[in-house]
């Protein structure tokens, strides 16, 4: 039976959150270990941003990716922080991303939801509408 990455990450976590960093080490060697063994040391990348998703969710904090055309200064960094731990109602970790190619606002992510008001994307609905 083939475990996800998911219920490795969260195996992993069970195990070693409550563990003395000595502990944690020797929790996540024998963890290496046991992946290859079952040849599945390919899954690790998975594992380890599932990892990273449950601890924080255990935490109560959100990791938020936002995708924007050019460098965000401080300010406005602090204000898409601050704005959306209002919004989720939970602490926030936000991760920017740069991608000329959006032209202009923001594409931002976080779990399963995707919030797109790019320039690129209402260009895309506008030549949608207008060849309808």
């Amino acid at each position: 039976m083939k475990i996800s990455a998911k219920r490795y990450a969260k195996a992993l976590y069970e195990s070693t959150h409550d563990a003395s960093a000595k502990e944690r080490e020797a929790i996540i060697a024998r963890f290496v270990a046991l992946l290859a063994k079952r040849n599945s040391l390919s899954s690790i990348e998975s594992i380890i941003a599932e990892y990273r998703e449950h601890s924080a969710k255990m935490a109560g904090t959100v990791d938020v990716h936002v995708t924007v055309a050019r460098k965000l200064s401080a300010a406005a960094e602090k204000i898409f922080s601050s704005d959306l731990s209002k919004r989720l109602k939970k602490d926030v970790i936000v991760h920017t991303h740069i991608d000329p190619a959006l032209i202009g606002g923001a594409v931002i992510s976080y779990g399963d939801t995707i919030i797109d008001g790019s320039v690129t994307r209402a260009i895309a609905d506008l030549k949608e509408s207008l060849a309808s």
